[in-house]
């Protein structure tokens, strides 16, 4: 199989346990404030619709922003986005460390600073 596919293809099995584990801590933050009468059935019901306006979702960065956006209206996605933003963000910071470290590795210096400045956006 061509390593352009099946990076694709892990990469999209990631984004769907990140989706599938997003939904189910929301519902579980949903269904915790209904129990504790934070939220109402009504209300529950609007948030539920609102975050399925959000998919389909690019990948897992387009889903945490649209996650944010909502989160300004809905306790229950603030509570979801602060889970996921911040492990998502180091994840994001390890793959550019170690894009800079092959660079380097490979002599590309100049490349492994540019990546640094943030000039290259494809990793």
């Amino acid at each position: 199989m061509d390593q352009n596919i099946t990076n694709q293809t892990s990469q999209d099995t990631d984004f769907t346990q990140f989706l599938d584990q997003i939904e189910k801590d929301l519902v579980q933050h949903i269904y915790n404030n209904i129990e504790k009468d934070k939220l109402s059935a009504i209300k529950a019901k609007t948030l539920a619709q609102e975050f399925l306006k959000l998919l389909p979702a690019k990948d897992k960065e387009d889903l945490l922003d649209k996650l944010n956006k909502l989160g300004q209206n809905y306790e229950e996605d603030r509570q979801v986005y602060a889970d996921y933003a911040i492990p998502f963000e180091e994840e994001k910071r390890q793959r550019l460390l170690d894009t800079m470290r092959e660079q380097i590795k490979n002599g590309n210096i100049e490349k492994a600073i540019e990546i640094a400045k943030g000039g290259y956006t494809n990793v």
